[in-house]
């Protein structure tokens, strides 16, 4: 009787291990990404401010923008830039965490160099990695990662070329790296002062122009090498083009007179707009047909100069099933959703009376994550869309 317990015990551990095995296998393949780089390039962005404007992060400048644009450096007076930036959440990857790091130094009155590191950390011990035909336990802990330098100059006044070098890296199987791969980027930010409505109480009336392209040397196809396992994906190649409009009316003159938080401020009540799209290109060499073509739209309200709240919306067009090879199930063909948050800009320098001469930015999110799970058809218990992520951004400036 004991030996009959023993090998319906064995029977059973073994169904379990097998479709435990047969379920994993099936996640990795059934869930479209658009790249082995999604967790750097399709999820959580470098900026809080960007991603709550419907992830309009070509249109704004910093260093938090640095690597969407690397002319968004350009703009401002600031001789030292410095950003922090962490978000979290996933909806397949359940423990995801997205810290940034950027600086940016300005060298001359023209010319602006900057560095920074974006990473994507997430636990996978139940996902695998499928190389060259052979499946991998992805091990404890997965990471993604990107360094970039660059600089950019104005050309004319208000018009800003950016060009960055980025190094990409890939380690999910017990820390042993996948891949590396190096890209380069352009981007180009455009200002200009307009008179677009004939409203007395309307000042500040500008417009900005944006351009970037991701991946200039169109290097579309990488290599991820384990073992004696070779296997080739799809490197992204975006373009992005933006638009902002902003406007400025009189607003509670009277507020915070004489108060050193709102010294150097304009009673106004700032207003612009945000449009952007962006554009994946195929390149010469695709390993997959790239599919991730994107809309947003933002509006972003500052009161003061020291309050603002952001909103935007952004839809992004993905691959289909059965436009796609890399595509089971699972993943809806469109990317979407509101987006939102907050910020307040702290005036160190006037509230230290000059002692520490920098401001301090501040912007928060608790907004929804984007739809991006099919719900048409069932997913395990984990995976969900559903979550509020929580992102701060900390944004130094030294004049």
């Amino acid at each position: 009787m004991s030996e009959i317990k023993f090998k319906v015990c064995w029977l059973l551990m073994i169904i379990i291990v097998s479709s435990t095995y047969v379920v994993n296998a099936q996640i990795e393949q059934r869930y479209f990404t658009p790249t082995s780089y999604n967790g750097l390039f399709t999820d959580q962005s470098t900026s809080i401010q960007g991603q709550s404007l419907g992830n309009s992060m070509v249109n704004l400048d910093g260093v938090a923008n640095f690597i969407y644009n690397p002319a968004a450096i350009g703009p401002g007076e600031q001789k030292i830039d410095l950003h922090l930036n962490y978000l979290n959440q996933h909806p397949l990857y359940t423990s995801s965490h997205y810290p940034f790091l950027g600086a940016s130094y300005r060298v001359h009155s023209k010319v602006v160099v900057a560095a920074s590191l974006f990473m994507w950390n997430t636990e996978a011990r139940d996902w695998l990695v499928t190389i060259g035909g052979r499946d991998f336990e992805r091990g404890s802990r997965s990471r993604q990662t990107m360094a970039s330098i660059g600089a950019a100059y104005t050309v004319i006044p208000n018009l800003y070329l950016g060009f960055s070098a980025n190094y990409l890296q890939e380690k999910s199987i017990n820390g042993a790296r996948l891949n590396g791969d190096y890209i380069l980027s352009l981007g180009a930010l455009y200002d200009r002062s307009i008179t677009l409505i004939e409203i007395d109480e309307f000042e500040n009336e500008s417009i900005r122009i944006s351009a970037s392209f991701t991946n200039i040397l169109l290097k579309n196809k990488l290599e991820q090498k384990f073992e004696d396992r070779l296997w080739f994906q799809t490197l992204p190649i975006y373009l992005r083009v933006g638009s902002a409009y902003s406007v400025s009316v009189p607003f509670a003159e009277d507020f915070g007179i004489g108060k050193p938080f709102f010294q150097g401020t304009n009673p106004l009540l700032d207003f612009t707009l945000h449009l952007h799209v962006k554009r994946a290109i195929d390149g010469p060499n695709p390993r997959f047909e790239t599919v991730d073509n994107g809309f947003g739209i933002g509006l972003e309200t500052t009161f003061h100069q020291r309050f603002s709240l952001q909103m935007g919306h952004y839809s992004e067009q993905r691959a289909k099933a059965e436009e796609n090879s890399n595509v089971r199930f699972g993943t809806s063909p469109q990317k979407s959703g509101f987006t939102w948050g907050i910020g307040s800009v702290v005036p160190v320098k006037y509230l230290t009376e000059g002692r520490f001469p920098f401001d301090v930015e501040v912007h928060l999110t608790f907004s929804k994550m984007m739809n991006e799970l099919d719900s048409a058809i069932p997913h395990p218990d984990f995976f969900s869309d559903d979550k509020r992520q929580f992102g701060l951004g900390i944004n130094l400036k030294w004049n």
